[in-house]
């Protein structure tokens, strides 16, 4: 994950190996080829769930835990770009080094 130099704000960027998915489709799977999702960090994912809910937010999923690392919950913004809400167990710095270690 990228972040500011005061380390307040990230951006991570993923690519997708598989499964393979088709080009061109504005409402696709995260994996579409493209930009096709942006992850958000966010203190209390539930609030932020429920803010979102109220302002209209088209939500994707429910809320899953990732391997004791994160809780994450997708949704769909205006332009069809997919954005992912992620909140660390701990601190995110102990859970992306314990996600490291674990794959590798």
């Amino acid at each position: 994950m990228l972040k500011t130099p005061d380390g307040t704000h990230g951006i991570e960027l993923i690519e997708f190996v598989t499964p393979s998915a088709l080009d061109g489709d504005s409402r696709g799977p995260a994996n579409t080829i493209g930009l096709r999702h942006v992850c958000f960090e966010v203190d209390d994912i539930e609030d932020t769930v429920r803010r979102l809910e109220r302002r209209g937010g088209e939500l994707l999923g429910e809320i899953v835990n990732y391997e004791d690392f994160y809780l994450l919950r997708y949704l769909r913004g205006p332009d069809g770009i997919i954005g992912e809400l992620a909140q660390a167990f701990g601190s995110t710095d102990d859970a992306q080094q314990a996600l490291a270690e674990r794959v590798g």
